[in-house]
């Protein structure tokens, strides 16, 4: 992960690691550039973006977040978290 400039942790409120999570990425700036978009496989997702503010907007089951970051040099590391599943 030290080797990525960001990296997004995807979990459960409980905890629980997910998957098929659809994220996007956008510059943050105003033109809101779509940077990314995928549907992450795993809970780890490992990203290389230059220097820069972004905004991060996964979903996950209807539920949908927006966290804008900003990639200054060093690795961060974004945790994001979802409401555990009822099933």
């Amino acid at each position: 992960m030290r080797q990525h400039p960001l990296s997004v942790m995807l979990t459960s409120t409980d905890g629980s690691y997910l998957a098929d999570v659809q994220l996007s990425i956008e510059h943050a700036n105003g033109n809101r550039k779509n940077v990314l978009t995928t549907d992450a496989q795993g809970p780890i997702c490992l990203i290389d973006l230059p220097r820069g503010r972004y905004t991060v907007k996964p979903s996950s089951a209807g539920a949908t977040q927006q966290r804008t970051i900003t990639l200054a040099g060093n690795p961060q590391t974004v945790y994001l978290r979802f409401a555990a599943s009822k099933n």
